[in-house]
């Protein structure tokens, strides 16, 4: 029977963690930048067309925050696995010193 094996560090997740955060940060500077040039055209364009896309974009504008909460959320459960993580290994670190050597004698 094959045991699942656990294959990743707590350095592995905090790095990974950074990495979602960072990337995270981009894609809202750059939804940010995209919402302000959608709303910029509205002193040049205007009518139904315009209400209709710049209400689009607002409602993108939610779903990109809700999504951008998500990431962060999911960065902090990774650095929450990756201390129990290392708190689980000292503890079994710590176990495995206690345990006397040398039980048989000559």
């Amino acid at each position: 029977m094959d045991m699942a094996q656990i294959r990743v560090t707590p350095r592995k997740l905090e790095n990974e963690a950074k990495q979602m955060e960072q990337t995270n940060k981009q894609i809202s500077t750059l939804t940010q930048d995209m919402l302000n040039q959608v709303s910029n055209l509205t002193s040049s364009w205007a009518g139904d067309a315009a209400t209709a896309y710049i209400g689009k974009f607002k409602k993108l504008q939610e779903d990109m925050q809700k999504m951008h909460n998500m990431i962060n959320r999911y960065a902090r459960n990774m650095r929450d696995m990756a201390n129990e993580y290392a708190k689980t290994e000292e503890k079994n670190r710590q176990a495995a010193e206690a345990l006397k050597n040398n039980l048989i004698q000559d």
